[in-house]
């Protein structure tokens, strides 16, 4: 694919070019937020190259404008890459005790991934590669472990875990990020554990997104 497109793929589109550069370049953000969730690695030139072989665009006798052809080509890469969800829960954790959480606060589904009457995971439902993460924290307390735990479908196993260290008089933080391969309705559960003598708050961030 050429670093620089070849405006000459459309027909005396002088004019087209220029409004579809001026296009491209009002929308940076936008691409580079794309890039990013899609893990594509495309250039902004190279999804210019990408928009200029659509038919519909550079074709003759062509009807669609600039803005429906980009319109286009992002569903092209969206129906591709870039099923995710991403979940929330805030609650009390019991000493020495394993829970899944419930999550109650859906910060984005694109592909009906989470479920209010199984809220204790997120369900695939377009096989791929996903990468997941899930981010934890524990309130303040001294003395005892704090774990998290990313487990796949009803035999709980663990595809991730994470041993997280105590600072006194802070929060405890943890991060787990895995990259798994997915077929339809299996699912992920996020874990916490806490052994500090007490119950204490805690919350948890589940993700997954397709890249692959």
């Amino acid at each position: 694919m050429a670093d620089t497109p070849d405006r000459t793929k459309w027909p005396n589109n002088i004019t087209k070019y220029a409004e579809f550069q001026a296009l491209v370049s009002s929308m940076n953000q936008s691409l580079v937020q794309l890039k990013i969730l899609q893990g594509t690695g495309w250039t902004t030139e190279s999804i210019m190259e990408a928009l200029f072989k659509i038919d519909t665009l550079a074709g003759v006798g062509n009807t669609h404008t600039v803005k429906e052809a980009y319109d286009l080509a992002a569903g092209i890469v969206y129906s591709q890459y870039g099923q995710g969800a991403s979940v929330y829960k805030n609650t009390v954790l019991f000493n020495n005790t394993s829970v899944y959480l419930n999550f109650d606060t859906v910060k984005f589904d694109n592909d009906g991934i989470f479920e209010l009457a199984n809220s204790d995971r997120l369900t695939c439902k377009t096989a791929g590669i996903y990468l997941i993460n899930a981010y934890g924290e524990f309130a303040s307390v001294v003395g005892g472990l704090r774990q998290m735990f990313v487990t796949k479908n009803e035999t709980d196993t663990q595809i991730g875990k994470l041993n997280a260290p105590i600072v006194v008089g802070q929060n405890t933080y943890g991060f787990i990020s895995i990259i798994v391969p997915l077929e339809i309705d299996d699912y992920i559960r996020g874990m916490m554990f806490q052994d500090s003598g007490e119950a204490i708050n805690g919350a948890l961030t589940l993700s997954m997104v397709r890249i692959g």
